[in-house]
């Protein structure tokens, strides 16, 4: 028995010493380029000009990889409701910058053979694909920018509250996978990825956390699960995002890009920290701190946002909207559950 723990602790030290290093040569190869890119094209004063910039995203791509929240949606409120950045620079620049850290995180959660939910990640990416290329065509150019903060706020804030009640009020038993995946699933998961891609298609982010939402209400999946699988769907997602508005859609904002080229070295080191740091936690620990995350930007909108009859109106559609289809969603997942334990799953 104890000769089989340490060959079992020393095959752990090996895989984490290849994965330190495979991890290190890939950063030392992206800062290569990246230097190359930056001196030639760039100014360093820029890092003077714009310091809040990569300061604002060491801590959001730790928590983007920690969480399932993404660095996009903790630079969102930042950038929009303090620095004054507009939503649409603020999405772009979502897109290009979760393209870099997600990637890099969703590479370390992959070494580290982090559980995930494979089935769900394909589905909702490509959900997520169509929804991106709808929503940027029908919906993003017709919102002003009042309504886009709003939005946000109000769905992330809905979400909040669902994960507070299936965590402290209708508490169940949680799973490691979603058993007996089936053609169903595949529809509807494929369905919450297109509703994820339009909300991405918005704000440059927000397929992860509303997938997230899905799976660990309506499936129970485990919170220490869903993380890491909804960090690999928003970088597949981010990576074709900035690929359609740059080089399709040909609508990207150049300060979006100044942002971008400054953030890249800051994110791809802190957002694998940040996944890393995710597997040694508890799942309860991470729920905390989503709901203190959301808990501070729906404070900081009550107290910075100008609202007036419309933007009411609009924000208690929206959490009515989203509060109703969570509730749904956790009563009829207490269905699933059954189903499951019947299947002795």
């Amino acid at each position: 028995m104890i000769d089989l723990a340490k060959e079992h602790s020393g095959d752990c030290k090996k895989l984490h010493k290849k994965e330190r290093l495979i991890s290190l040569t890939m950063y030392a190869a992206l800062l290569i380029v990246w230097s190359y890119v930056f001196f030639s094209k760039f100014d360093i004063t820029l890092y003077r000009q714009y310091f809040q910039i990569p300061l604002t995203m060491v801590f959001g791509s730790f928590l983007g990889g920690f969480t399932c929240e993404g660095g996009g949606a903790v630079a969102f409120p930042i950038f929009t409701k303090l620095l004054h950045i507009s939503p649409a620079v603020t999405r772009d620049f979502s897109f290009a910058i979760q393209s870099i850290g997600m990637s890099f995180a969703s590479i370390t959660i992959l070494l580290r053979k982090i559980r995930i939910e494979m089935n769900v990640i394909l589905y909702a990416v490509m959900g997520g694909i169509a929804g991106i290329i709808i929503g940027t065509y029908t919906v993003s150019p017709y919102l002003s920018s009042p309504q886009v903060k709003l939005i946000f706020t109000m769905v992330i804030t809905s979400f909040g509250v669902a994960l507070f009640l299936k965590n402290y009020i209708f508490r169940g038993k949680e799973c490691d996978q979603i058993c007996n995946f089936t053609v169903r699933d595949s529809v509807i998961i494929s369905c919450v990825g297109v509703i994820g891609g339009v909300f991405s298609s918005i704000i440059g982010t927000g397929i992860h956390f509303i997938t997230f939402s899905f799976v660990t209400l309506f499936y129970r999946l485990n919170e220490k699960v869903a993380t890491p699988t909804s960090i690999l769907i928003m970088a597949a997602d981010s990576i074709f995002g900035f690929i359609f508005r740059k080089f399709i859609y040909n609508e990207f904002s150049d300060q979006a890009i100044v942002f971008w080229v400054l953030c890249i070295p800051v994110v791809a080191l802190f957002a694998p920290l940040g996944a890393i740091a995710c597997s040694k936690v508890s799942r309860s620990f991470i729920v905390k701190v989503l709901l203190f995350l959301i808990s501070i930007e729906f404070i900081s909108t009550l107290y910075i946002f100008k609202f007036n009859l419309n933007t009411i109106c609009l924000s208690l559609l929206v959490i009515f909207v989203s509060m109703v289809i969570y509730l749904i969603l956790i009563r009829i997942s207490g269905i699933y559950a059954l189903e499951m334990e019947r299947l002795k799953c």
